[in-house]
C-alpha cells in the first residue's frame, strides 16, 4: 500500500522512444460505463497498477504501458465551463519503473473532469505545475507527467 508523501503525487515511469507497443487508443464503453484505452497489439499484461481502485494501469513484461482503464461513470465526472486540452508534447511509451510495482497499489485520489459535451475526459491523479509536459500516446490520448511520475491521463472521446 503505497502512501507516502512522494506516491501521493503518482506513479514512477520512464518516457522510452515511442513505438508501436505503446500507443494507446482510448473509448468510453457505454455498456460497462468505463473510459477503457488501450493497445491491441498487447494482449499479455502481466504487470498491474491500481490506483484508488479507479484506475487500472496494465503493462505488458517490457513494462510499457499497454492499457488504462478508469472506473469511474461518465455522469460523475466534474463538469469544468473552461475545460481545455492540453498542448500535445512529444510522442513516447510510458514505462512504469521497478520500484511503483514494490507495491502496485496506490491510494491517490482520482478526479474526473470533462468539458460541456463530455467528448473528452481529464484524469488527475496527481497534481501538475509549470514543469509538466504531456506526453503523446496518441493523437487521442495524452499521459500528463512531471518529474518522471504519471500524474494524469487526458482522454479525447470524440
Amino acid at each position: 500500500m503505497a502512501t507516502g508523501d512522494d506516491e501521493m503525487n503518482g506513479i514512477p515511469v520512464k518516457l522510452r522512444a515511442p513505438s508501436a507497443r505503446g500507443r494507446i487508443f482510448p473509448r468510453y464503453d457505454e455498456e460497462s460505463r468505463l473510459i477503457i484505452a488501450g493497445n491491441q497489439q498487447v494482449s499479455d499484461w502481466p504487470i498491474g497498477v491500481n490506483i484508488d481502485t479507479t484506475v487500472i494501469l496494465d503493462a505488458g513484461p517490457d513494462r510499457i504501458l499497454a492499457s488504462v482503464e478508469v472506473i469511474f461513470r461518465r455522469e460523475l465526472w466534474s463538469m469544468e465551463h473552461d475545460f481545455v486540452a492540453p498542448e500535445v508534447g512529444a510522442a513516447a511509451d510510458i514505462e512504469i519503473r521497478e520500484e511503483a510495482l514494490i507495491d502496485p497499489d496506490y491510494f491517490i485520489p482520482v478526479n474526473v473532469s470533462t468539458n460541456a459535451a463530455r467528448s473528452a475526459a481529464r484524469v488527475m491523479f496527481g497534481t501538475l505545475s509549470e514543469g509538466a509536459v504531456s506526453v503523446e500516446l496518441s493523437e487521442h490520448c495524452l499521459a500528463l507527467v512531471e518529474d518522471d511520475r504519471l500524474r494524469g491521463f487526458y482522454f479525447d472521446l470524440s
